[in-house]
């Protein structure tokens, strides 16, 4: 066992603006990490977010800093608890997601035009997009809890009856189509297109071509 798979087990200390905060995260996302320090950082000097049971949304997720001894702890909301209502110290797959959605946002040169979408925002998705494997996601524009975003099977027929579709909280897509989880970020106008849980094509309201 290497002195990073030891560390990681409690976690790696990180000093941000004279305050140590633990992160407990994989040796492959440490690039990955550095960045997230950063908005850490920075949040942390306007808002002061580094304070026991602080709770705040960076992308995707929403977090939380407790206290342990004399250090902080950062927690990620725990997607596999279906109530939405506990954390986790395993940052691995919150700062996947990250990741993934900046990588996206830097590939499409959209910075300016991102529309948060959070884990417990509403979107619908048809039944048949549970039995394809080619897909759509299509985003019109938020209303209210409703993100925006439609998941469908490429080449559905459209039907009016309520029962051929479903809606769900966007961390879903987790078990559904994770790929989807990529583009959450985009904003009205986007469609993407999955095959086989990779997206094949990403084109913006007006067609034009993304990735």
């Amino acid at each position: 066992m290497g002195l990073f798979d030891k560390l990681k087990k409690n976690g790696n200390k990180h000093i941000i603006n004279n305050k140590t905060v633990i992160l407990t995260y994989n040796k492959e996302l440490e690039k990955v990490v550095k960045i997230f320090v950063n908005i850490l950082e920075e949040e942390d000097k306007i808002n002061n977010i580094i304070k026991e049971n602080s709770t705040l949304k960076i992308g995707y997720l929403l977090y939380k800093i407790i206290l342990e001894k004399e250090d902080y702890r950062l927690l990620a909301i725990d997607l596999k608890n279906k109530e939405l209502n506990t954390f986790t110290d395993d940052l691995n797959l919150a700062l996947n997601y990250f990741n993934r959605q900046a990588n996206i946002i830097n590939l499409t040169k959209i910075k300016n035009q991102v529309t948060d979408t959070y884990y417990d925002d509403d979107m619908i998705i048809s039944k048949q997009s549970l039995k394809s494997n080619k897909l759509y996601m299509l985003r019109e524009q938020r209303k209210d809890k409703d993100c925006g975003w439609y998941l469908g099977a490429v080449g559905e027929e459209k039907t009016n009856n309520p029962s051929d579709y479903m809606k769900i909280k966007t961390y879903r897509l987790k078990d559904i189509c994770d790929v989807a989880i990529d583009v959450l970020q985009l904003p009205a106008g986007t469609l993407a297109i999955i095959e086989n849980n990779k997206i094949i094509d990403l084109v913006d309201k007006n067609n034009n071509k993304l990735l």
